[in-house]
């Protein structure tokens, strides 16, 4: 993917399965980027709100630039809201 926010690799998927402790021996890796490959075509027909916020990452959206961006709760963001909130940053 042209715009992800990690490396498909294979440490990376198992760091992932590691954070949500899920037996990385029980994944069918290739079986997984099929499946995120599809769902990424799929989301030009049909969103829902994981999507809302992950496509714009992944299709490269450029975001507006603020010099200050403020964030209620931040403790509570995803990876990908913090992501997106960087983009919003100017020099971020």
């Amino acid at each position: 993917m042209e715009h992800a926010l990690v490396l498909d690799t294979d440490e990376a998927w198992e760091a992932l399965a590691d954070q949500y402790s899920v037996e990385w021996e029980d994944c069918n890796i290739e079986l997984i980027r099929k499946v995120l490959a599809r769902g990424i075509e799929l989301s030009r027909e049909a969103v829902d709100f994981d999507d809302m916020l992950y496509m714009p990452v992944v299709a490269g959206v450029e975001f507006d630039k603020w010099d200050v961006v403020f964030v209620d709760e931040a403790q509570d963001l995803s990876g990908i809201q913090i992501e997106m909130v960087s983009r919003m940053v100017k020099g971020g």
